[in-house]
């Protein structure tokens, strides 16, 4: 499934501003609806089998590849901020999979658009992963521990 908003006040002010990304980020580029979606949950589960969700936190991520080699890309916000450290560890634990190896762990990285569900267009963040691309990138899992969370691009 994929996010089909579209923010003008966000685009018009992306563009008003210069600003490079932070030390650990390569490039920022622009959410477009082709970044693929993902979710952490944060629910309390009954022993009826009923659950109750309290805070999501809602990510957006795509591969690119510069100069032959492949960059990560993401987004993301939560649902509340009350939620923001965990889901920064949850984020920290992630990594990405290719042919079955894993060649970038680490996703805390990802642009954090506060509570603002908004993200299409807005900049996301980028970082090297130093690993040649070989073949179709369809072959990119994101993987959540702990979670079971397994999301292909």
């Amino acid at each position: 499934m994929r996010l089909v908003y579209l923010s003008v006040i966000a685009l018009v002010g992306l563009s008003a501003c210069d600003v490079s990304p932070p030390e650990n980020v390569s490039r920022q580029v622009a959410t477009t609806s082709d970044f693929e979606e993902g979710e952490i949950s944060w629910c309390r589960y009954y022993s009826d089998g009923d659950s109750t969700c309290f805070a999501t936190y809602n990510f957006l991520w795509d591969a690119i590849v510069v100069d032959g080699e492949i960059e990560i890309c993401g987004i993301g916000y939560a649902s509340k901020t009350t939620r923001k450290p965990i889901n920064r560890k949850m984020m920290r634990s992630a990594r990405i999979e290719y042919q079955g190896r894993t060649i970038l762990r680490d996703l805390s990285f990802f642009y954090d658009a506060e509570t603002n569900p908004d993200i299409i267009g807005r900049s996301s963040n980028c970082r090297k992963t130093r690993v040649t691309a070989r073949g179709s990138l369809s072959n990119l899992n994101l993987i959540i521990p702990n979670t079971g969370e397994k999301i292909r691009l």
